[in-house]
């Protein structure tokens, strides 16, 4: 299976019923929330004896609420490969920034 279909598949598996997931969602769509919102933010490389040997695609995680302690923020943070970058809000919203390596 395709890894970023994986990746979606988990997320809407976290995310439940009623709570859209978008990969790349174009700015003038309408959001509802809470939701989540990913894109490609990149590739991880590591090295050995100046070789690649693993590469995984990194993926930026955001989580938009409007309770500013959603339990979503935890089930993501679980995820495998999941860092917990940073928490702004903006427009009265709540938004949970995670780095997710696929």
């Amino acid at each position: 299976m395709d890894r970023r279909r994986n990746l979606h598949l988990k997320l809407e598996q976290i995310a439940g019923a009623g709570v859209p997931v978008l990969y790349q969602p174009p700015s003038m769509h309408k959001l509802t929330y809470p939701c989540i919102l990913y894109q490609y933010d990149g590739t991880g490389v590591k090295h050995a004896d100046n070789k690649k040997y693993h590469r995984a695609s990194r993926y930026q995680v955001t989580l938009i609420a409007r309770k500013p302690d959603p339990s979503l923020v935890e089930e993501i943070s679980n995820m495998e490969y999941c860092t917990f970058q940073q928490w702004f809000a903006k427009d009265g919203l709540n938004h949970y920034v995670f780095s997710i390596y696929n």
